[in-house]
């Protein structure tokens, strides 16, 4: 049977939560579904551990080299089957309602072509931390100012999904800039997704190539996506943060 919902998650060196998100995915209330993992030329445990999940949904690609998630994820969604893509990431747990209620959310809502959630902050542990939600109804001057989908959490509909290699770091803020300048996206008002925050995983020079990204892909939205000219003043604040000194970052974030 061909499975509706294909869900993509990319892999690289992430072992240790890898087994909670693969079973949070496996135990979804809906299971017509295909699980498509991409493991991007890790070089820990994480191969051996995906090799212990036996289910038949888990289809399992592994690149010979790193490519990165933009590249990884196209990979998968080429090899898809179903008409819905749904998001995962190695560190995150989706919660058991999460696919079917999206899925019946979109097909109730045929001019929205992607939706997000919103989802528990959870540390290293496990343990709540906080909650990230975001405004229901997206427009493109709100996308504009910052991104408010959170990539894990989205399923979006097959057709509309491609990530630019070119603007990975902000390949998904690119797609929904794009995306947004043709269609409906929308954020259901339901926590479907525990998403791992991990402070000590995150590195300046990581920050710094994403705020770069990030830019590009709103002067990209400009320039391609038909996005007004004058909301490029919307771009002024993130390029000077941009170029706040790395040590004045630290101190206001605790970035080790």
């Amino acid at each position: 049977m061909k499975p509706q919902i294909s869900v993509i998650m990319g892999v690289r060196n992430q072992a240790a939560y890898l087994p909670t998100a693969i079973s949070s995915i496996l135990n979804q209330s809906f299971s017509n579904l295909e699980f498509i993992i991409i493991n991007d030329a890790s070089t820990n445990t994480t191969a051996a551990v995906l090799n212990r999940f036996k289910d038949k949904r888990i289809k399992l690609f592994t690149n010979s080299t790193h490519q990165g998630l933009a590249r990884s994820l196209n990979r998968g969604i080429r090899h898809s089957r179903g008409d819905y893509i749904a998001r995962m990431d190695a560190d995150d747990i989706a919660y058991p309602q999460r696919l079917e209620t999206q899925l019946n959310y979109l097909i109730k809502h045929p001019g929205v072509a992607a939706c997000g959630t919103a989802a528990n902050l959870i540390n290293t542990h496990g343990q709540k931390i906080g909650i990230k939600r975001f405004p229901a109804r997206i427009t493109p001057s709100l996308l504009m100012r910052f991104n408010p989908l959170i990539h894990p959490t989205v399923m979006i509909r097959k057709k509309f999904v491609t990530y630019d290699p070119g603007l990975n770091g902000a390949e998904d803020y690119d797609l929904w800039l794009r995306l947004c300048s043709q269609y409906q996206l929308a954020n259901i008002n339901k926590i479907l997704l525990a998403y791992r925050v991990n402070p000590e995983g995150i590195s300046w020079n990581d920050l710094k190539h994403t705020e770069l990204q990030a830019i590009k892909a709103r002067f990209k939205a400009l320039m391609q996506y038909n996005y007004p000219l004058w909301q490029a003043i919307f771009i002024i604040k993130p390029v000077l943060s941009y170029f706040i000194p790395s040590w004045v970052k630290k101190l206001l974030f605790n970035i080790s």
